[in-house]
């Protein structure tokens, strides 16, 4: 296409072969369509500048997200070290459990070995105990016995000093 006027856009197919007349109505006619054309750009222009600054605020949502991921990455990341170390320290506290549940074990199996050790000084301290009774009981007889015989002695004591009494007499009569 060939432009007639540069300023006003005015096309050499619109005016060929016009009067005077028509050449104005051409112009008036090409104006009106360049100002439509103008006003097509200005929108066109508008739109996009609207797609321009909506694309912006896209990729800055799109740049956010990113952001966002890569820190829900690291996160990730961040948490997944933390499982670890909690399972290697539950793992850790869980062999110090055994340890103790072994130590435990251990530790009531002597209680109740200690339980029947003292059941059965217990049991000896009873048998002890009957056998001492026993013993009383066999020394209060013993006792008995001792105190009736050395009642016994007394008397045979008594009666013999009486008889030597008596026999000191018969002799100091006889030398008398």
């Amino acid at each position: 296409m060939v432009y007639l006027n540069q300023e006003k856009h005015i096309y050499a197919e619109d005016i060929k072969g016009a009067s005077s007349n028509q050449e104005t109505f051409v112009y008036e006619y090409a104006s009106e369509r360049e100002q439509k054309q103008l006003e097509m750009q200005r929108e066109s222009v508008e739109v996009l500048q609207q797609l321009q600054r909506d694309t912006f605020a896209k990729n800055q949502q799109l740049e956010r997200i990113a952001k966002r991921l890569k820190e829900m990455d690291k996160n990730e990341k961040d948490q997944q070290q933390m499982q670890e170390k909690v399972f290697n320290r539950l793992d850790v506290l869980d062999k110090n459990i055994k340890k103790e549940n072994k130590q435990l074990n251990q530790i009531i199996a002597a209680q109740e070995s200690a339980k029947e050790e003292e059941d059965g000084f217990k049991a000896n301290q009873a048998l002890i105990q009957v056998k001492l009774e026993k013993i009383d009981e066999v020394s209060e007889a013993v006792k008995k016995k001792v105190e009736e015989q050395g009642n016994k002695l007394d008397e045979m004591d008594n009666q013999r000093k009486e008889e030597l009494a008596v026999l000191h007499e018969r002799l100091d009569k006889q030398e008398a």
